[in-house]
């Protein structure tokens, strides 16, 4: 829909737009109300001047992947048997909005639609990405922020290497994050795994209310790990300088290098905690372990802090 020089991009708001490659703005694509009409629309951008990206979808899986040359790619396909889809795209004052979804009725129809938003690899915009029950896909390998909001949708991001921030809140969907390098990780659940594999950050807060957190190759400066109901698994190939893991229902499991040294504090009201194979100088019993755990030659200590009410808690080397 065109006002003039304006046009109404699907998103609630009429906004000028920047001279895209080709047309875009709000399209809608009439189908059959039988299931499975086929559905491709595109758009494209020329990236100069585009520092964020705004996604904003409920059921479409959504991917961001990187590509080569200067336009942001953006296509929309699959298929569905709703009565329409509407596709929106619009690009004002440096922010490129993207909104795609089909249109409900009152009788529940099945769809299958994939976005996918090809990213310049030289472009370092920042991301911000909102869906409801869809599979987000993030493989773009650099970028300046990242936030991501989910309800039941899981969130997989891959190979990623982001300057400032990546804020990740998914309600009962997974998280999953492999091969991601950051200066501040935020990531917190309400009812969902959460698992980090190659995880690279000066700080990182991770969060989860009911499901297993599993952190494995982890190179964190100070990590904080929070659980209620559900395990907490950490390896650690560095020692943080500070670790803080605490839980109520659930075990904690912290692997650290061989030859770490560090204070450590661990208290479970419940549960026996261990450390297994790490000498401890300090206050060793069956429910706590309080003390200097590794080689007392090191003169710079890390502090390790673990904490759960029920359930065993073991300290552990990997090498």
């Amino acid at each position: 829909m065109m006002f003039g020089n304006m046009r109404y991009n699907g998103l609630g708001f009429l906004m000028a737009f920047s001279a895209p490659v080709c047309e875009a703005g709000i399209r809608e694509s009439s189908v059959s109300e039988s299931s499975g009409t086929k559905i491709a629309e595109t758009a494209e951008f020329d990236s100069a001047g585009i520092a964020s990206i705004y996604i904003k979808t409920s059921v479409v899986h959504t991917k961001i992947l990187p590509c080569k040359g200067k336009n942001i790619r953006v296509r929309l396909s699959g298929t569905t048997g709703a009565n329409a889809v509407r596709f929106g795209t619009a690009a004002v004052n440096g922010t490129l909005r993207i909104s795609c979804d089909p249109e409900w009725s009152f009788i529940p129809v099945h769809s299958d639609l994939r976005l996918e938003v090809e990213v310049p690899e030289l472009l370092i915009p920042e991301f911000r990405i909102s869906t409801v029950s869809s599979l987000t896909e993030f493989r773009f390998p650099g970028a300046k922020k990242i936030a991501i909001s989910a309800v039941s949708g899981a969130v997989h991001l891959s190979s990623i290497q982001v300057r400032d921030s990546i804020f990740i809140k998914n309600i009962s969907g997974e998280i999953c994050m492999e091969s991601v390098s950051v200066h501040h990780l935020g990531v917190s659940s309400h009812n969902g795994k959460i698992i980090l594999n190659s995880a690279y950050a000066d700080e990182a807060d991770i969060v989860n209310s009911e499901g297993a957190v599993h952190v494995s190759g982890m190179k964190v400066t100070n990590v904080l790990i929070r659980n209620i109901s559900g395990n907490i698994s950490a390896v650690s190939e560095i020692l943080p300088n500070k670790a803080d893991i605490s839980n109520t229902s659930g075990t904690i499991d912290l692997a650290v290098p061989g030859k770490s040294c560090f204070l450590l504090n661990a208290l479970s009201v419940s549960g026996q905690v261990l450390a297994a194979d790490i000498p401890v100088n300090g206050l060793v019993t069956e429910h706590s372990v309080s003390g200097v755990a590794g080689d007392s030659t090191h003169r710079d200590l890390s502090s390790v802090l673990l904490k759960t009410v029920s359930g065993a808690i073991t300290v552990r080397k990997i090498f």
